[in-house]
């Protein structure tokens, strides 16, 4: 039978040698751009420029032609004010007499000649004399500036068609190439033993689809031999035969592949699935500034209270639903719960880009929600069911990777999107891809594997009163998990937008710093994991990443007013990703270890509980951001979080030593 090892490395070669080709053309390109962008954007500046000046040195001629002197236009400045409003990229206007001595000007102070951007004079003039001239002064900086946010938004885009590209071809060669050399080798290893009952799907013209129409051509050929042999011993085998037929009839009669008829390929699922994400994620950098400009006010509630609601509650409904999708994706199948999910995930970022205040994005945010719980646990089973006992830990991955590229791709694209066509716009998008996600998901999954139907979780009062009663469990939730999840919702999703857009950052550059958390834990993730698996010592690296993770939320604080912020606030990103790489998975095998204890039926149950649990720390987290800047900004809120996480990572950590010790104590 084929090696798995040897498939896995077949399917990364092509894939990354695919990747190597992209990039070197993908940076060609860009490089191109961003020349082009620089040859271009000089003079459309200085284009603008005299734009800007022909429009004010109408109206003071107008003024002149009134009989005003030019030493008298009072209303220049004002003026002036108003048209600069709209040009932020022109600083200073000066109208100045014949000898250049400045008049009238803007608002402002002069600039210093060594940062003076003069794009030009316009001269006033008055029945074919000179009088003065107006004098327009672009941004110090302002081309190289932008010149630095199109490199961004280039990089950014280079960064996502590498990934995305390495989702397409992950499932463009295992549907195509490892899934069907699978199936092959599964039937080669029957061969080898001279069972001939099955042939291989997917005859196609590529050549592995010939081989296996070669392929069962000879097993059919077979087959027909053997029953024409059975044909012509007629109704009664003889008794001295019998046992030959038997064994032969096990060997040659043909049947459909059981497995087949039953299970789907884990391939199936993952590029709908990861088109769900996408979707999911393109709001991810600009969702409290769009609750924010659409708010009105609400009883009881502070304003930033009400700004936080809308990711509050779509995490409250998705921990509260979760368990009822459970039990549906028995009900109805994996398949069938799958677009079902989709409906209301469409219908609310639809709704979304249609909304006109804070309780209609409330409202279509609690819709999201419930497609979000529905369409996770779909996929999660249909992986599940579609992996089998030897690859649930593939699934899994599969299943998280599609989750984290995601969120590292709608995040940057998504700010990218807003700032260019609008928050409205951008989940207009969003519904297109949900939309896109649904009809992948009715080509590719197979209804045989993906309505096969099976109970799912169902948690009872118990399973919580198991895990709420467990001092390790406790220790887990309280000081770890929910630590966690706090941050990364107070903290990444809510504070990080709000704090970089009040300091003047762009949608783009807030979702290019955010974009850095999924970067760091796209790639040290896995290792990190199989680092902790080594070692077995996953109560260190978890407490480790707490600890890690609160001195990283204390960087904004410490940096706050700085120049370049948002390259600060980036590092602290990378460090969470790194903390995160490292705690994440540590948790999720203590979890493991300690529903073994537990065992049986009540294992899988209070894994469910813990997790619905786990997710308090998500609903608080913006709203206990929302409430501490209130009262201390920002900056010091992130602070606060980081202190709080850095208290539960000393006391892990020192539970956990103590412990250890405990345990080699009475072992000795």
């Amino acid at each position: 039978m084929i090696e798995e090892r040897k498939l896995n490395r077949l399917s990364y070669g092509l894939t990354a040698l695919t990747l190597l080709l992209l990039a070197l053309v993908l940076s060609a390109v860009a490089l191109a751009s961003l020349r082009s962008f620089e040859r271009v954007l000089q003079p459309q500046l200085a284009a603008k420029a005299e734009v800007v000046a022909e429009v004010i040195v109408s109206q003071v001629d107008r003024g002149l032609q009134a009989g005003v002197p030019l030493t008298e236009l009072r209303g220049f400045t004002d003026f002036a004010d108003i048209v600069l409003a709209d040009h932020p990229e022109i600083v200073r206007v000066e109208l100045r007499d014949a000898e250049g001595r400045v008049l009238f000007a803007s608002s402002g102070a002069p600039l210093p000649p060594e940062d003076a951007a003069w794009a030009g004079e316009e001269p006033v003039t008055l029945g074919g004399e000179r009088l003065g001239s107006l004098a327009v002064a672009v941004a110090p900086g302002y081309v190289a500036e932008r010149l630095r946010e199109i490199e961004g938004e280039v990089l950014v885009i280079l960064l996502v068609s590498l990934f995305l590209t390495f989702e397409i071809l992950l499932v463009v060669v295992a549907m195509f190439v490892t899934e069907p050399v699978r199936r092959l080798g599964r039937l080669l290893a029957e061969g080898e033993q001279g069972v001939f009952r099955h042939t291989a799907a997917g005859e196609g013209s590529d050549e592995i689809g010939r081989f296996a129409r070669a392929f069962n051509g000879l097993v059919r050929r077979r087959q027909a031999r053997y029953l024409r042999l059975r044909e012509s011993l007629g109704p009664a085998t003889p008794p001295e035969i019998a046992a030959l037929v038997q064994d032969l009839d096990r060997r040659l009669q043909p049947e459909e592949r059981p497995e087949d008829r039953a299970a789907g390929s884990v391939a199936d699922v993952r590029m709908p699935l990861f088109l769900f994400f996408f979707a999911t994620e393109l709001s991810r950098s600009f969702l409290p500034i769009f609750a924010r400009d659409l708010y009105t006010p609400l009883p009881w509630l502070s304003y930033e209270v009400t700004i936080a609601l809308p990711i509050a509650l779509y995490l409250l409904l998705v921990a509260v639903l979760t368990p009822l999708a459970g039990a549906l994706a028995g009900r109805f199948g994996s398949r069938r719960l799958f677009l079902i999910g989709l409906l209301p995930t469409g219908l609310g970022l639809l709704m979304t880009a249609l909304a006109g205040d804070i309780l209609a994005l409330i409202l279509w945010r609690c819709v999201n929600a419930a497609g979000f719980a529905l369409t996770t646990i779909a996929a999660l089973d249909y992986i599940a069911r579609a992996a089998g006992r030897n690859r649930r830990a593939e699934g899994m991955a599969i299943y998280t990777a599609a989750f984290v590229t995601a969120g590292l791709c709608g995040t940057s694209i998504g700010g990218i999107l807003a700032d260019r066509l609008g928050y409205h716009a951008t989940f207009l998008v969003a519904a297109v891809l949900a939309l896109l996600s649904a009809i992948m998901l009715v080509v590719n999954l197979r209804a045989r594997g993906a309505e096969a139907s099976g109970g799912g979780v169902r948690l009872r009062p118990a399973d919580f009163l198991l895990v709420l009663t467990s001092a390790r469990f406790q220790l887990l939730i309280l000081i770890a998990a929910i630590p966690t999840q706090l941050l990364t919702t107070g903290y990444l999703f809510y504070a990080t937008p709000m704090l970089l857009d009040a300091v003047g950052y762009s949608t783009s550059v807030i979702g290019q710093v955010m974009m850095v958390y999924f970067v760091v834990m796209i790639l040290l993730g896995v290792p990190s994991a199989r680092l902790a698996d080594r070692f077995g010592r996953y109560r260190l690296f978890a407490g480790a990443g707490l600890l890690l993770a609160g001195f990283a939320a204390l960087l904004p604080a410490a940096t706050e007013g700085a120049a370049h912020f948002a390259l600060w606030v980036a590092l602290s990103m990378g460090l969470v990703g790194i903390a995160h790489a490292l705690s994440i998975p540590a948790q999720g095998a203590i979890l493991l270890q300690e529903a073994e204890r537990v065992g049986g039926e009540r294992r899988t149950a209070s894994i469910a509980a813990y997790r619905v649990l786990e997710r308090v720390g998500s609903v608080l987290g913006p709203l206990l951001a929302a409430t501490l800047a209130a009262v201390y900004g920002y900056a010091w809120t992130i602070g606060l979080l980081g202190l709080y996480v850095l208290a539960c990572g000393l006391v892990f950590t020192l539970v956990s030593l103590l412990r250890r010790r405990g345990g080699a104590a009475a072992t000795n």
